[in-house]
């Protein structure tokens, strides 16, 4: 297997479905995944909710992580945005973990009380979960973008500089 893993992770509510977007609009010399993309066709297969259900997390990231080796596989470059952390890579082997570059992207916990108040299927206790969520992040990822006050599109600038500075 060729090229290395890019993991682009935060907490919720840091911006990375918009960024995604915005890179994809772009059209990089990457190839993209959103963890999100997989959630309804995976939590039908597993008759589980893959977003709340955690019995399910560690089989979700494995599926996706099979996805990702075949691109990588084919030569192709690929970057992952997902709420994961150094931990939730570990356990899918050395294999990978040893060959992931990360990325974070964050903001302060008042930014991202507001974020997440303005999703309307957000509970209070889903925003503490966030921030602490996040500060674990904080702890493990040292390669940091705030997302506080920069727009979508100078955010996804410094995600490319970053996947481009690494492996091109």
């Amino acid at each position: 297997m060729s090229g290395k893993y890019f993991i682009v992770t935060g907490a919720p509510g840091t911006g990375k479905s918009s960024v995604v977007k915005e890179l994809l609009s772009q059209k990089p010399g990457f190839i993209i995944y959103d963890i999100d993309w997989l959630v309804e066709a995976a939590s039908k297969l597993s008759g589980k909710d893959v977003i709340f259900d955690q019995s399910v997390w560690k089989d979700y990231r494995s599926l996706w992580f099979t996805v990702l080796q075949m691109a990588l596989k084919n030569s192709q470059q690929v970057v992952f945005f997902a709420a994961i952390d150094k931990g939730d890579i570990s356990e899918l082997g050395s294999e990978i973990s040893n060959n992931t570059a990360w990325c974070l992207l964050d903001c302060d916990d008042n930014t991202r009380k507001v974020r997440l108040e303005e999703r309307s299927n957000w509970t209070s206790d889903q925003s503490l979960e966030a921030i602490n969520d996040a500060k674990e992040l904080r702890e493990q990822i040292e390669y940091v973008i705030n997302t506080d006050t920069k727009s979508i599109s100078d955010v996804a600038r410094e995600v490319r500089n970053w996947i481009e500075s690494d492996y091109l």
